[in-house]
């Protein structure tokens, strides 16, 4: 049974791939049932350059399904072009399907290894794609099965992080649930906020799609790292890498400090690679596939003239691009900025005894996320809650006037400030509940007055110590320090501009609420409002942590 359906499914799958070349008008394709470990075999689109008279390197684009956006691109460079779909991926019907990466090493691996085998293929694959593209290059390149694959010659993964755990469907233990919902609990057109706001979360799926979707209850019941989430750890298995490695992400997607930390690691554990990254100011998207060939070409023909400083970052507000060596960058200087109880976001430590600031959660009230650092799938949504579902940078006004959103901001600046590295925020807080979430906003207020969203980051209580560890709850009433990580950013904040920070305990539904129960999250029906304290004084100085760098630095020479 199980090899008539996989049979089936194959048929279904070549049949969408016929339609879909006759649709584009392919001449020079070929379809093959590429053979697996385990006996499977999956459908594969190859084609050829007209001029094929010897054999080509080869790119491959795997992923969901075959995706053939790059192809021309790729024949006119002289590549043989090839896709492959995962196991288990979408149905004719769109669905996000089951595929999970977890047979992706391996199918990577033999798919690699039988390319390198054909007879038209020179030996040499390139590997290129965003999102789940760009996951099964990770996976395929540090394969345990016995080793990654010799022919795979370089990598270009875009827009996903090599740890599904620590920041795909979640950041610091919350839920990304906007991405995770979409598409898997239910299709973009039930994007609203009153399912968003469903509980338990196990049931969203079926409460309104009427039916049980396999990823969406696995993304949700396991909540804490395990077993399921090590199978596809790929930052552990970092150190096997063999090839190159160039990244991509965009600020106004969530994966921009996921890939930088990436980039750091493997820099680390392997200074003989070519290891560079690029930060564009872009969202979900890939890196423009010109780049890539031309990377791939200076590797083929061994040409060591590609750039050689590693780091490429889109500068926001200064519209250029600026060039360094490392990161962060070496010249950078650490800048802490001091919350007070006026409001107040300055460079004097508080001193003395000086009572909180308090503020009421909600959980039935959640304060909206509007655009943001954000996978939002493509969607551009208006929720009724004024929660605004694109990724970007908006205006925050609304949240300004809310009671659970505390605002720290600094004077208007006498001198721009050039801000490039990682951007975080220690806080020292308490709350009377078993678990509670803090939340952080770095904005850039403009002269008349408009705040405009630049990082974010969340903080989930009984992860504050560790999001690999087994989760602690809260001692109500403890004072905590918590690390509020946001994403980092290089931006220019202009002269006459004010730094600010916007302080909470939710920003929905890019993140799900917490319900400060400290019951399990996948099936807590309860919720209770928390009574939250942040610290300013002396002895417990809560500060915002920038890089600053001198304007002139990383020009292009």
């Amino acid at each position: 049974m199980v090899r008539l359906l996989l049979a089936v499914a194959i048929l279904i799958s070549t049949l969408l791939i016929l339609i879909f070349s006759r649709l584009t008008d392919l001449d020079t394709m070929e379809l093959s049932a590429v053979p697996m470990r385990d006996g499977t075999s999956l459908p594969t689109y190859i084609s050829f350059p007209d001029d094929l008279n010897e054999p080509r390197p080869a790119v491959l684009v795997k992923g969901y399904r075959p995706n053939l956006r790059d192809e021309s691109s790729v024949l006119q460079q002289g590549y043989v072009f090839v896709a492959q779909g995962a196991r288990d991926g979408p149905d004719p019907g769109g669905l996000s399907g089951d595929a999970r990466f977890f047979a992706d090493d391996r199918d990577g691996f033999d798919t690699i290894t039988w390319i390198a085998s054909q007879d038209w293929s020179d030996g040499n694959v390139y590997m290129v794609g965003e999102s789940y593209y760009g996951a099964t290059q990770w996976l395929a390149a540090t394969n345990l099965y016995p080793h990654p694959p010799e022919p795979l010659r370089a990598i270009n993964p875009s827009v996903i992080n090599p740890s599904f755990w620590e920041r795909v469907y979640r950041a610091h233990g919350a839920l990304n649930l906007s991405m995770t919902a979409v598409s898997r609990a239910f299709q973009p057109g039930d994007a609203t906020f009153e399912n968003f706001m469903l509980l338990p979360l196990q049931d969203i799926d079926r409460l309104v799609s009427g039916r049980e979707d396999t990823l969406w209850n696995e993304y949700v019941q396991h909540w804490k790292f395990d077993e399921y989430w090590a199978r596809l750890n790929v930052t552990d298995r970092l150190d096997r890498l063999k090839t190159p490695v160039y990244l991509y992400a965009g600020w106004w997607d969530y994966y921009a400090g996921a890939t930088l930390d990436a980039f750091e690691t493997i820099r680390r554990l392997r200074p003989d690679l070519d290891v560079r990254v690029w930060i564009d100011n872009v969202g979900h998207e890939r890196m423009p596939v010109e780049e890539s060939l031309r990377w791939f070409e200076s590797i083929r023909k061994d040409r060591p003239d590609f750039d050689q400083r590693r780091v490429k970052l889109y500068v926001q507000e200064l519209g250029e691009e600026r060039y360094f060596s490392e990161w962060p960058p070496r010249s950078s200087a650490e800048k802490l900025l001091y919350l007070s109880a006026s409001g107040d976001l300055g460079a004097s430590p508080p001193s003395g005894v000086v009572p909180p600031t308090q503020f009421t959660y909600d959980p039935s009230n959640p304060v909206p996320s509007i655009g943001g650092n954000a996978n939002h799938r493509g969607l551009s949504i208006e929720l009724t809650s004024g929660a605004l579902l694109k990724s970007g940078s908006f205006d925050q006004s609304k949240n300004e006037s809310r009671d659970d959103v505390l605002v720290f901001d600094t004077q208007p600046l006498k001198d721009p400030v050039l801000v490039v590295g990682p951007v975080s925020l220690e806080l020292y807080a308490s709350t009377d509940s078993l678990d509670t979430d803090f939340t952080a906003v770095l904005i850039d207020v403009n002269p008349e007055g408009t705040p405009m969203n630049v990082s974010e980051g969340i903080i989930r209580g009984r992860f504050r110590e560790s999001i690999w560890e087994e989760p602690k709850l809260l001692n109500p009433g403890q004072i905590y320090k918590f690390e509020i990580v946001l994403l980092p950013t290089a931006r220019l904040f202009r002269e006459g501009h004010r730094i600010r920070i916007h302080l909470s305990s939710s920003r929905f539904p890019l993140w799900d609420r917490n319900t400060n129960t400290g019951n399990d999250p996948h099936s807590d029906t309860d919720i209770r409002v928390a009574t939250q304290n942040i610290y300013h004084d002396s002895q417990h100085p809560s500060a915002l942590k920038l890089r600053i760098i001198d304007s002139s630095e990383g020009l292009h020479e």
